[in-house]
């Protein structure tokens, strides 16, 4: 038994455009998968786009050239024929599949996909964003969703291991110029997931400016953004092994969640984690809450 069949995940989010609550946890919690949902999306009108989608417009126009439009031949360089997923992806409880569904849904439209650029944070180490990102992310590609997952993790960067992978170079090559972003990506045929992996966190990225992004680094964001419908990132705990990847993925992301582990009771670290990244001009879409007590989680979903 894993310990999400022993306690459910239950998450709330702020839609866009509404203040944050005073305490995460309103009368009427709104679920996150609603919050994602409203989210801003990244293909939609100029004027609607929101202050993200601005910046992102004027720092490709400060000097890195923007990608071709979409290309159908774009895919990654590396192929497997299957992962091997943690043993809590094929064993979850009926609850929290449901829970996680529903986080999944709030990434897709009414014609099931949408581009997305959405960041899993962790308020402390062993939070789980890490076990979000994958669960969220394997629903996801069973709903055909073209999707990437994307380690931005510097303090444990540890997407690849946990799919059963070894790869040599990933993201900091592909930010420092060595790799062009195709060339890093490993796609499994069976499962029908991409991982952007990150192998070597201290290569190239630590003389990487969190204020001013190599253009390599801008221009392989954009081509993910552009080439598939959802890139989930893990941000790992905001400032824990320095800030240089978050300040590369910054201005691309829509929105951000983050996971807080109820069993350590300390509002804190949560609102750190959240500070953190706003400090960066991420959203904060809303928090998803791990290892709650199944009653509890009961009766906060009713309330809902």
């Amino acid at each position: 038994m894993t310990s999400l069949d022993q306690a459910l995940i239950r998450a709330f989010g702020q839609p866009a455009g509404r203040p944050p609550a005073a305490s995460p946890v309103a009368a009427r919690p709104i679920p996150l998968s609603e919050a994602l949902a409203e989210m801003p999306r990244g293909e939609i009108d100029v004027d609607d786009r929101g202050d993200a989608a601005a910046k992102r417009d004027e720092i490709l126009a400060g000097g890195t050239p923007a990608p071709a439009a979409t290309d159908k031949t774009f895919r990654a360089m590396l192929q497997v024929d299957n992962v091997v997923w943690p043993t809590f992806c094929a064993d979850m409880s009926p609850p929290v599949e449901v829970e996680l569904d529903q986080l999944a849904a709030g990434l897709l439209d009414g014609n099931g996909a949408r581009r997305a650029v959405v960041g899993i944070a962790g308020a402390s180490p062993g939070a789980g964003c890490t076990t979000l990102v994958l669960g969220v992310a394997r629903r996801l590609a069973r709903h055909g969703v073209n999707l990437v997952v994307m380690d931005a993790n510097p303090a444990n960067p540890a997407l690849a291991s946990r799919l059963g992978l070894l790869p040599e170079v990933g993201w900091e090559a592909v930010a420092a110029g060595r790799l062009e972003v195709a060339e890093a990506l490993i796609e499994s045929i069976q499962d029908k997931i991409t991982l952007l992996p990150l192998c070597d966190p201290g290569a190239g990225l630590g003389a990487a400016g969190a204020e001013s992004p190599p253009v390599a680094a801008r221009l392989a964001m954009e081509t993910l953004r552009r080439h598939y419908d959802v890139v989930l990132v893990d941000l790992g705990v905001p400032g824990a092994g320095g800030d240089a990847v978050l300040g590369l993925v910054a201005d691309w992301l829509d929105a951000a969640a983050v996971v807080h582990d109820v069993r350590g009771g300390a509002s804190e670290a949560l609102a750190r984690a959240r500070s953190r990244l706003e400090a960066f001009g991420i959203t904060v879409a809303g928090v998803a809450e791990n290892f709650v007590p199944t009653e509890e989680a009961s009766a906060w979903r009713d309330a809902a």
